[in-house]
This record gives structure tokens, C-alpha cells and sequence, in this order.
């Protein structure tokens, strides 16, 4: 438990009256306080003198239009803002499940668990600095959650992205009216995927703020990553997808990015001997250079869920 706290809080829900739980594993709450991760600003992010703190009760991402520089977050791009778990996820540990013979503490099995990251955005989602319609109300910036991976141990410090070691769920800002209550376009906002070797985008649905928005108004994005891989000589990937949904309404529609995505920057299923951290990214869509946002993220919290498989589980 010493490794969830204080940074991951376990949010399990407390035994039913007459003892017994619930089955299943609810989320757990990340912090919005930048001190409790490690916050990496990418060359554009830097020379825009962008910032990320914790206002009121959000964590709240401010890049000026000027002077010019890309914050791009996207294919073989790392120029925007990274706020990365200092510690990598230990899934056998924080499902209290006896690892089987061979396997590591950091080995993430998508057979053995699923992984879901959400981040939750304050309405008007993305805007113009300031809050204001500069940049065309933030036209083209995004916000992304979801892992970066390494080769290493970081030890509590690990650095920016720099290969086929990074996957997130996004949305951009794509339309050029304002997010925050007069723009009832389906276009407004695009999610999806992002890695540092591929995207993908979706449209059709509105954000809450918009006038028809309804309970169904997406307000957060969602990364999750489940079983794979696709053939008996593919490498270890993890089959994922990002895109986003309401969290006022459960089962109201997701859009996600399409097909699974299985690129290379998916290869660190417990074979790839890869360590997983969590992590949330601002930034752009896109390499335009007079860009710039006001994001607020309202909750990020995560979901680790053990499957039963082939391989019997043992509680420890």
C-alpha cells in the first residue's frame, strides 16, 4: 500500500453490511497537484514560457499565442507538457495478486488486467488563453492522458518521451467557435489516439458547455488498454484505444479512435520487460507556431481491473 500513498489513493469501496465487498475494483484518484509528479516541459512549452498549476481545484495548463514556438505532442513530436508519474505501476501488487514464477513486480500482463486512465475536463474544456478567444479559442491545442513506458527503472524520475515509448487518449480543439456555450457544432472537438508513431481522430460529438449537450455531453477522455497481441510472431503489443465520454451519463455513447491500435509504441505487455507510468500531456495537434490554450483537468484517476484467465490468480 506504501506505493499508492500519498501520490495513488486506493479508492476501494469499504465491505457491504454483513461483511463481503464488492467484486470488482473501483477507480483510483490521481492528484491535481503538479508537486506530486514529475513535470517535464517539452522545447515549445519552454520557449512559450507555458505553465501548469494547481488553481483553485483544478490543475490548470496556460500556453501564450506568442512568441512562436510548436507545442506539438504527435507522431515523433515531444514539444508540449508531460506531468508523469514518478512511479511505475506495480499491477500484481496493487490488485494484492501472487505473481507467477518469472514474472516482475512492473510486468504489465493484458490477459491478466485491464488498465483504463481517465481525465476528466473542467467545461469550457479548451480555450484561448486566459480564458479569452485568443488563438482562435485555443484552436488546434489538445489534452491527452494516458502512459509513457521504459526500458529502465526510472527511480522516481523519469524523463520526456524520446522513442516508441509513449500512448495517449486525446482531444483537440478543432473548430474555431467558442467552447463555451454559443458553438453547437458535432466538430467542435475531435478525440482519439495518439503515440509517438501513429493518431487517430473521431468527431460527432458535443462537449458539455454546448447548448445541446445534454447529459450526454462528453467531458473527459479515456485510454484503456487490453489483450494482445494479433499473431503468434507479432511483437508484444497491447491491443488499446483512446476517445472520450460522458462521466454524467454511464452508458450513454464513447467515441473512440477507430480500429484497436496495435503500433509499435503499444510494446510493453509484460514480455517487453517494459516499466508503465502513468501520465497527462498538453500541447497541440499539430506543428502551427502562434498556438496557444487555457485547459483545465477537473479529476485523473485510473482503473487497474485483474481478469481471470488461463492462469489460476492466488490472492496474496
Amino acid at each position: 500500500m506504501s506505493f499508492y500513498s500519498p501520490f495513488y489513493r486506493r479508492t476501494l469501496r469499504p465491505p457491504a453490511a454483513g461483511g463481503g465487498g464488492n467484486a470488482w475494483k473501483d477507480w483510483t484518484e490521481m492528484s491535481l497537484d503538479p508537486s506530486d509528479w514529475t513535470v517535464i516541459h517539452g522545447t515549445g512549452s519552454q520557449g512559450k514560457s507555458a505553465t501548469i498549476a494547481k488553481v483553485g481545484d483544478f490543475l490548470q495548463f496556460d500556453c501564450p499565442t506568442s512568441p512562436a514556438a510548436s507545442i506539438e505532442i504527435s507522431q515523433g513530436d515531444v514539444k508540449g507538457t508531460f506531468l508523469i508519474a514518478p512511479i511505475h505501476l506495480k499491477p500484481w501488487d496493487a490488485c494484492g495478486i501472487q505473481k507467477p514464477a518469472g514474472v516482475d513486480d512492473h510486468d504489465f500482463y493484458p490477459e491478466a488486467f485491464h488498465l483504463r486512465i481517465e481525465m476528466e475536463l473542467e467545461p469550457p474544456h479548451i480555450t484561448g488563453p486566459g480564458g479569452g478567444s485568443g488563438g482562435t479559442y485555443g484552436k488546434f491545442c489538445q489534452a491527452m492522458c494516458g502512459i509513457v513506458h521504459y526500458a529502465s527503472d526510472q527511480s522516481g524520475s523519469p524523463v520526456i518521451p524520446s522513442g516508441n515509448d509513449y500512448s495517449f487518449a486525446k482531444v483537440y480543439k478543432k473548430g474555431n467557435g467558442n467552447p463555451d456555450g454559443s458553438d453547437d457544432t458535432t466538430n467542435l472537438f475531435s478525440s482519439g489516439y495518439v503515440s509517438w508513431n501513429a493518431a487517430g481522430q473521431a468527431q460527432g460529438a458535443r462537449w458539455t458547455g454546448q447548448p445541446s449537450a445534454g447529459s450526454a455531453g462528453h467531458n473527459a477522455i479515456v485510454y484503456q488498454a487490453g489483450i494482445g497481441a494479433n499473431s503468434i510472431d507479432s511483437t508484444n503489443r497491447v491491443f488499446t484505444a483512446g476517445g472520450s465520454y460522458s462521466t454524467g451519463n454511464a452508458y450513454a455513447r464513447s467515441i473512440q479512435s477507430g480500429s484497436v491500435i496495435q503500433q509499435t509504441s503499444d510494446i510493453y505487455s509484460g514480455l517487453s520487460d517494459r516499466y508503465i507510468h502513468i501520465a497527462v500531456a498538453f500541447g497541440a495537434f499539430n506543428s502551427q507556431t502562434g498556438l496557444g490554450c487555457q485547459i483545465k483537468v477537473k479529476k485523473i484517476r485510473y482503473l487497474l481491473q485483474p481478469l481471470s484467465n488461463r492462469n489460476a490468480m492466488t490472492a496474496v
